[in-house]
């Protein structure tokens, strides 16, 4: 159902870690709002599936109850859950241990999405973080991983080396040209072929709403030393 993966590594804050109902229905809640998500410049959702504990607590329940489809959501009480856990932790234990740790303290959750240039990932990783931070915080300490956060930090990192290294060779290249013209001022406008067409592809992957990604940076720093 996709390519581009969120984790979220989840640390319980309660004594009672994921047996407390009303952290499991905050986590359904916010498993509801990322299905929802609208990417605000595609407009269209962008989250394929989610894999938790959500999902072995909603199937568990409905098996206690002779697979009645009604029964395929979270449990009404506390007690109800502690059941639904204990007898998942004893039938299958090393399926739970997958998404939990041994105490339940802490848990797993993967968020499948499209593929997208990395950079389009930005506004659901903001949103993620508000979310989290407004409804969350006070069950859990959540902390998001996974490719999308290693690309967009690798992007970061990358633009500004990039940044940096045009700077360095602009700055070399009119060294170089003052001391071959030996003229300051020819040095100069000597520049301008040089950052033209660079200025221009920026220009037009803009208004052609073309995202920079890690292929445009290199062919850039290709670009310039050519």
């Amino acid at each position: 159902g996709g390519t581009a993966q969120i984790n979220l590594l989840i640390d319980a804050k309660g004594k009672k870690g994921l047996r407390d109902l009303k952290f499991i229905q905050a986590l359904e809640e916010f498993e509801k709002s990322l299905m929802h998500y609208k990417h605000p410049e595609r407009e269209d959702k962008i989250v394929t599936s989610i894999s938790s504990i959500l999902e072995i607590i909603r199937e568990t329940n409905q098996s206690l109850h002779n697979d009645d489809p009604n029964y395929y959501r979270i449990p009404d009480s506390d007690r109800a859950l502690s059941d639904i856990l204990f007898v998942f932790e004893n039938t299958a234990p090393e399926d739970l241990r997958r998404l939990t740790t041994a105490d339940l303290s802490r848990s797993l959750m993967t968020i499948q999405l499209h593929w997208l240039p990395c950079t389009s990932y930005k506004p659901l990783t903001k949103y993620l973080k508000n979310y989290i931070d407004n409804h969350l915080k006070d069950f859990a300490t959540i902390q998001p991983t996974g490719i999308v956060y290693s690309m967009l930090s690798t992007l970061g990192t990358l633009s500004v080396d990039l940044f940096k290294s045009f700077g360095l060779a602009l700055f070399i290249i009119t060294i170089l040209m003052v001391l071959l013209l030996q003229d300051i001022k020819l040095g100069l406008v000597s520049l301008i072929p040089n950052l033209v067409p660079i200025t221009m592809v920026l220009g037009i992957m803009y208004l052609a709403d073309i995202p920079l990604n890690l292929t445009n940076i290199l062919l850039g720093s290709i670009a310039i030393g050519l």
